[in-house]
């Protein structure tokens, strides 16, 4: 019979799946080989590494294949780490085996995060009785608060940038990066761990009032946490409680666990660290105006940017957005720096000298190929300020080029790419196909007819849509 705590950790918690995520990458060897046959999986970030073993904290395990390709799929929502290889000493996502190096990822309902490759380190490498020997090493839990003066909302990103709370270690400059919405920040025992904090990637809308912690000004001293405790070992036996040491506990071996019907682990509470205070203000006269306000909402994933026509704006931790200063004319809202496997959001609108708020945003499949230079395009119907101007879809119809004729055949005819992107849409048995929520601008159609050619052509959208004849010889 398996241990408990093994049923317990397999489990999980079902989550349906329009709930959940997945998460795929490539494990590779430390020689860039593929590492192929070796277990990963999600593992819920715990409040500190030793809780992984006492609640169900894999949610989704996989092996990789002959590729060294994985995927993880009914995540729930949540943070997780991704690791890899033997149980007692795993690599953690983006290749470290320190869990305080790792990189925890967000994952929310619907996501698809790919692209998460790493290398597996070699202690990592093999296989090991699964809960044989696990060693975990504890970390320092730093709460973090951060506020903004008067009570207004923190950015995630801001004129295109992304504000962090950053932690230099003084003893090496090894440096920790958080998001300012963190509510904690896990760094590792060491010995004498002192660390110089700072806010980077902040825009000039914005400074830094205070930095506190335990009345202690960090933007002048450094913080310096208690020293790591002497590691302490603990062996169960079968059918035994396993009970650590009172006191500060730095790590716990836990060995034996092969035969164990249930296990029990109690943690020694480590001296708790004071919250760290961060508060920030909005710098007076950053927000003069000289021109239209735009306001929306986005749905997560929320760590990217957002401009209306080149002109940067701010995402905050509400969801929530709003780019300012926009002048009179055609615009068009985007998101950039979209996380792997997200595509962008945005809208067509006509701005006057009026704020506009709420603005729908749409899934943006295709971008065109003058975005950056044609953002504000030539109108061809007339609209009112305030209007969201609805994208444009593409209808075409694949005649024969010697005949003119309509195809009717017992098959798809073939496949349309947009300015080389993987998303393709299909051509039915009578040539037709259809590609909707273009916002405007110029864009390159490749079409590859099966068993036949390829074929290119250049389209400029604007606010109407299209319809176009495309003449094109097919393989019988």
């Amino acid at each position: 019979m398996l241990p408990v705590i093994l049923l317990v950790l397999l489990q999980g918690v079902p989550v349906a799946a329009s709930q959940s995520g997945s998460i795929s990458g490539v494990l590779t060897n430390s020689t860039g080989k593929p590492a192929a046959g070796v277990r990963v999986s999600a593992l819920a970030r715990p409040d500190s590494p030793l809780d992984a073993l006492t609640m169900s904290a894999m949610a989704s395990i996989a092996e990789t294949d002959p590729n060294g390709a994985f995927k993880l799929e009914n995540v729930p929502p949540g943070r997780y780490y991704i690791v890899a290889g033997r149980i007692d000493q795993p690599t953690y996502y983006p290749g470290t085996l320190e869990m305080a190096g790792g990189k925890d990822l967000l994952i929310t309902p619907g996501i698809a995060l790919t692209g998460m490759n790493f290398v597996l380190k070699d202690n990592s490498a093999g296989r090991n009785d699964p809960f044989s020997g696990v060693s975990i090493a504890l970390a320092w839990t730093i709460p973090i608060r951060v506020v903004m003066e008067g009570g207004g909302k923190i950015p995630i990103s801001d004129k295109g940038l992304f504000p962090v709370l950053r932690l230099t270690r003084v003893a090496d400059n090894q440096i920790q990066e958080s998001p300012l919405t963190a509510t904690s920040f896990s760094v590792a025992l060491v010995t004498n761990p002192e660390y110089r904090l700072t806010i980077e990637n902040l825009s000039t809308r914005y400074n830094v009032k205070s930095i506190i912690s335990d009345k202690t000004d960090l933007l002048a001293n450094t913080l310096k946490l208690p020293s790591a405790p002497a590691p302490v070992s603990v062996t169960a036996t079968p059918g035994n409680t396993v009970l650590p040491p009172r006191g500060q506990v730095s790590q716990i071996t836990i060995t034996s666990f092969s035969n164990l019907t249930a296990v029990t682990l109690l943690r020694s509470t480590l001296p708790p660290v004071p919250t760290i205070e961060v508060v920030l203000a909005e710098v007076a006269g950053a927000a003069a105006r000289t021109g239209a306000t735009i306001t929306g909402s986005i749905a997560p994933p929320l760590t990217r940017s957002i401009e209306v026509s080149g002109i940067a704006g701010s995402i905050y931790e509400d969801g929530t957005f709003d780019v300012r200063n926009v002048p009179a004319g055609r615009h068009t809202v985007f998101t950039r720096n979209n996380p792997s496997g997200t595509r962008p959001v945005g809208a067509s609108i006509i701005v006057g000298d009026q704020d506009i708020h709420n603005i729908p945003l749409q899934t943006i499949l295709e971008t065109p190929q003058d975005f950056d230079s044609n953002i504000a395009a030539t109108l061809r119907g007339t609209f009112s300020p305030g209007t969201v101007v609805p994208p444009a879809t593409v209808r075409g119809h694949i005649v024969s080029e010697t005949t003119g004729a309509r195809f009717d055949v017992d098959r798809a005819i073939g496949r349309i790419t947009v300015n080389g992107n993987t998303v393709s849409y299909t051509i039915n048995n009578t040539g037709d196909f259809e590609i909707q929520n273009l916002i405007p601008g110029r864009y390159e159609l490749e079409l590859w007819v099966f068993g036949g050619s390829t074929y290119k052509r250049i389209l400029d959208v604007r606010d109407d849509d299209i319809t176009i004849q495309w003449p094109i010889s097919v393989p019988d």
